[in-house]
């Protein structure tokens, strides 16, 4: 798993690179997403020196624009921490994440 801010043309080229490693690997790509007023309160809720503020709707807005597609966005508006767990089984059993 690498925890990073990734658009598909990044993961598109890293795929290629991984691939030509290793022949036969599953890579998936996962865009955790979340609405705009959440997606502020709980930047909120970091230590002020990660806060991001602004520069969050800023990313959203770049996702956006580089059509990250629909099968790629796992909507975590409602989730809370507490159910990591589950996120993390729904996505290793979720083929539509495969890139």
């Amino acid at each position: 798993m690498i925890d990073y801010v990734a658009f598909p043309d990044q993961v598109a080229r890293f795929v290629k690179y991984i691939r030509k490693q290793i022949k036969s690997v599953e890579i998936k790509y996962v865009v955790l997403w979340v609405n705009r007023e959440e997606l502020l309160r709980r930047d909120a809720l970091r230590t002020e020196d990660h806060q991001m503020g602004e520069r969050c709707l800023e990313l959203v807005e770049e996702f956006e624009s580089k059509g990250v597609s629909e099968h790629h966005l796992y909507q975590t508006t409602n989730l809370q921490p507490s159910n990591i767990d589950e996120m993390i089984i729904y996505i290793k059993e979720q083929s539509r994440f495969l890139f």
